[in-house]
């Protein structure tokens, strides 16, 4: 994981907060106006934490079957038996 998409999502979190006061704020002085443009910033953090979420979570195909194939060998050496994987 890349420490840049964490703190991006980090720092996304962060401005969610600081929204969501500001329009509990702007709730209770019954400032509607102002509290419609909070929530219409508050759906897009909403959207650009999902979207830095799920970038969290992709792996590059190859780094998977790196683990796997070192599974395999662990495997292998554990049952003391030969094994040989390919790259």
């Amino acid at each position: 994981m890349e420490a840049k998409k964490l703190d991006l999502l980090i720092n996304l979190i962060g401005e969610l907060v600081t929204q969501g006061a500001s329009a509990d704020l702007q709730l209770r002085m019954k400032n509607y106006e102002q509290l419609e443009e909070t929530f219409s910033g508050i759906q897009q953090l909403v959207s650009d934490m999902r979207e830095s979420a799920l970038s969290l979570r992709m792996l590059p195909v190859a780094e998977s079957f790196r683990r796997l194939q070192h599974l395999v060998w662990d495997l292998g050496q554990s049952l003391d038996k030969p094994n040989h994987a390919e790259n």
